[in-house]
């Protein structure tokens, strides 16, 4: 699958540089041969992968799957998933994951059986992985996406490297900035029954308590 639009990762890796005063490259690191390990560059572009799955795993309209279904009876592989939740009617459900299975919390079990003996499917909520590169899977996220990452690879790295207060401030507006332009996943509401019993009641004000010479 293509690259997306937006920074490439050369790219992300100068802006890194330059929080710190370093000049730019002309070749990932990694891909220098032999591969460089140990510079500077290096140390940026493993900021930046480590950025990436650390900020895909909240999830991102191009790395989330909605109610997928998996058969059930048995285990279930979560093999380049970074996070799962169950969906529609197993949306109670307590799923994690273990090693690369699928975990039922509740049950205790890699073994996941389904709720309806009619439906041999279980339904879940997946957060992916976009490719089994590094690379790949900083270049292949949405162009917002992708400054997002940067401006938090950026900050991180800063800070590891100078650790300049000042030059925090700054990285943390240009990281607001990126939040505030990306796109996300739409918010769900989670559905309550109509006219359920208040937590106090609302007759005698906040506290609940009934007046005195009532």
């Amino acid at each position: 699958m293509a690259a997306s639009a937006g920074l490439t990762a050369l790219e992300a890796v100068n802006r890194i540089l330059e929080t710190v005063g370093e000049f730019p490259v002309t070749t990932l690191p990694a891909e220098v041969s032999p591969a460089d390990t140990t510079s500077l560059a290096a140390r940026a572009e493993t900021h930046l992968y480590r950025e990436t799955k650390t900020v895909l795993t909240r999830g991102w309209p191009e790395n989330t799957q909605k109610s997928a279904r998996k058969a059930s009876g048995s285990t279930i592989s979560m093999a380049g998933i970074y996070a799962v939740r169950g969906a529609g009617r197993d949306s109670r459900r307590n799923f994690a994951i273990l090693g690369n299975e699928l975990w039922d919390a509740d049950a205790g079990s890699t073994t996941i059986e389904t709720i309806l003996a009619s439906d041999a499917f279980v339904h879940l909520d997946l957060i992916h992985q976009l490719s089994g590169t590094d690379k790949d899977n900083f270049e292949m996220a949405a162009a917002a996406t992708k400054e997002v990452i940067a401006s938090y690879a950026s900050q991180t790295f800063q800070r590891r490297i100078q650790g300049s207060a000042q030059q925090d401030a700054f990285l943390m507006q240009e990281q607001s900035i990126a939040e505030a332009y990306a796109d996300r996943n739409p918010m769900e509401a989670d559905t309550q029954l109509p006219n359920v019993q208040p937590m106090l009641p609302q007759q005698w004000g906040n506290t609940g308590q009934k007046p005195e010479g009532e």
